[in-house]
C-alpha cells in the first residue's frame, strides 16, 4: 500500500482528469474516481476530494458502509492518521470539537425542525384558545412564538456554518 502525506493527498482531488480522485477515512486512502457522486473531486457540491474526510463521513447521512464499495489504495502516514478533527479549522474550533465530538455532527438537519415545529404550534393553539376561551392556549401559542422566534436565527446560524 502506498503511504500519503496530506501534501500528497492533495494531489488527488479531482481537478486533474489524468489523476485519480483519492478521499481519505481514518487513517485509509481510498479511490472514489469511479464514482458519478465524486466527479470533478466534489461530493454534494460540499466535500473535496484530496482530503481526510474522516469528521465529514462522520457526519454524514450515511456510514462507512460505502466505503466498502470502493477500493482502498493507501493508508496517511502515522502522524495524520491520529488527527480526527479538519486542520483548516481555527484553533479554537477545533479544540471544541476535540472537547464535545458531539458537535462534529451537523446540528443544522436536526436544529431546523425546531422553529419549524413551533411556528406550527402557534395558529393550532391560538386557534384552542378561540374555540375553548381557555387562556392557557393563548399562553401557550405566545411561548411557542417566542421559542419559534429564538430558534431561528440560531437554526441560521448553524446552516451557514456547517453548511
Amino acid at each position: 500500500m502506498q503511504e500519503f502525506t496530506p501534501q500528497s493527498l492533495a494531489e488527488f482531488d479531482g481537478h486533474d482528469p489524468d489523476k485519480p480522485v483519492y478521499i481519505a477515512h481514518e487513517g485509509k486512502v481510498y479511490d472514489v474516481s469511479g464514482s458519478k457522486l465524486w466527479r470533478g473531486g466534489l461530493h454534494m457540491k460540499r466535500h473535496q476530494a484530496g482530503h481526510d474526510l474522516t469528521t465529514d463521513i462522520a457526519a454524514a447521512p450515511h456510514g462507512v458502509e460505502m466505503l466498502e464499495r470502493v477500493i482502498q489504495v493507501g493508508v496517511i502516514a502515522k502522524e495524520r492518521a491520529a488527527e480526527t478533527v479538519d486542520p483548516r479549522l481555527p484553533s479554537w474550533l477545533a479544540q471544541l470539537f476535540r472537547s464535545y465530538p458531539i458537535l462534529v455532527r451537523h446540528p443544522h438537519p436536526m436544529l431546523v425542525h425546531w422553529p419549524i415545529v413551533f411556528m406550527f404550534c402557534v395558529p393550532g393553539f391560538s386557534l384552542l384558545a378561540l374555540l375553548t376561551g381557555k387562556h392557557a392556549f393563548e399562553t401557550t401559542a405566545f411561548h411557542c412564538l417566542g421559542a419559534g422566534i429564538l430558534f431561528t436565527p440560531i437554526t441560521i446560524a448553524s446552516g451557514l456554518f456547517t453548511w
